[in-house]
């Protein structure tokens, strides 16, 4: 598990979002690439995201919780699925699941 705060700016929110104050969800993985996770693991390729919630507005810090839900292989590929928590002061204002893989030359499935 690995804990981040993030700010999305307006200046960078304004191209995609006219006037508004919502962030946009195609932003929302921008703490993903903050993390230490990324850092680690620069090789993995973003196959899927799924947004269950977003009310992450620009020019205010949240809170970021990234923690590793589920890891399996299947054929030459490890696969790796990541929960994204944003919270402000202790309440939850956006959800992001991450689903990355990564080639593994050796790798054997270990789901059927």
């Amino acid at each position: 598990m690995e804990t981040l705060s993030i700010c999305f700016s307006k200046e960078e929110t304004s191209l995609l979002n006219g006037n508004h104050n919502n962030v946009p969800d195609v932003l929302l993985i921008k703490a993903w690439y903050q993390s230490q996770y990324f850092k680690q693991s620069q090789l993995m390729k973003h196959v899927k995201q799924f947004i269950t919630h977003n009310e992450i507005v620009v020019d205010t810090v949240y809170r970021v919780v990234i923690q590793l839900i589920d890891q399996r292989t299947i054929k030459h590929y490890e696969q790796y699925t990541y929960e994204m928590h944003f919270y402000l002061n202790n309440a939850m204002k956006a959800t992001v699941i991450s689903t990355y893989s990564d080639e593994v030359a050796h790798a054997i499935s270990n789901h059927g």
